[in-house]
Order: C-alpha cells, then structure tokens, then sequence
C-alpha cells in the first residue's frame, strides 16, 4: 500500500487567540480584525468533559475605551457552531468584531481556540 502525503499552505492567515474557561463563565473576548475583507474565522472547540457551551459573536466596538463584554447587547451564537464536545467552527459575512466562549454547563474546562482569521476565503 502506497502512502501519498499532502500538505495544504495557508496564505494570509493569523492567530487571533485563545480563550478557555470553566462552567457558568462567560470567557473573554477575542478582537477579529476587520479591516480584512471578508472576514473569515475559524478554529475549535476543546472540551475537557461533557460541557455545554456556545461560540457568540459580537458586533459591537469591542476596541472602545469603555467597551465592556459583559455588557454587551450585541452577543449572538454563531450559525451552525457547536455546542458540545470537541470540534471545529467556521465565521464567515456576519460582520464580526469579537468571539467569545459561553460554557453554561459542565464539569471541566472548555477553551476556544485556537483561533485563526483569513482575508479570504481560504480555510473558511
């Protein structure tokens, strides 16, 4: 049997962050640059047990002095993002300026990430 590897190169792609945290938290923001155009984010999900989880958006001005995530009106789930266990997530058109992680149930740490962000539509 002949083994065939492949390799695929991402051009102008960045890592955006990581952000993890434990039941009933809300955890930090990750800024998206939105300069590029589209925005395309995508990353995973690592759950560290059976945790309930949702990846939210914002589009509100998460770069203003006083903006303040727990706060923010603005926090919508993302379309088609997981909600349990340990998978991928894609982010593309929702004029996204921040990600976050809402863990609402379970007994381990969740972390977001990591994240990373296209200026096009590689990768999305």
């Amino acid at each position: 049997m002949k083994l065939t590897q492949y390799s695929i190169v991402y051009t102008g792609v960045t890592a955006i962050g990581v952000s993890s945290g434990p039941s009933g938290a809300s955890v930090g923001v990750i800024p998206v640059d939105t300069r590029s155009n589209p925005v395309n984010v995508w990353g995973s999900i690592i759950d560290g047990g059976v945790s309930t989880y949702a990846v939210q958006y914002t589009t509100s001005d998460v770069y203003a002095a006083n903006y303040n995530a727990a706060t923010d009106p603005q926090w919508t789930t993302v379309p088609n993002a997981p909600t349990t266990g340990s998978k991928p997530f894609n982010l593309t058109g929702l004029g996204a300026t921040g990600l976050r992680l809402n863990v609402t149930t379970g007994p381990a740490t969740v972390t977001l990430g990591p994240v990373f962000q296209s200026d096009s539509t590689v990768g999305a």
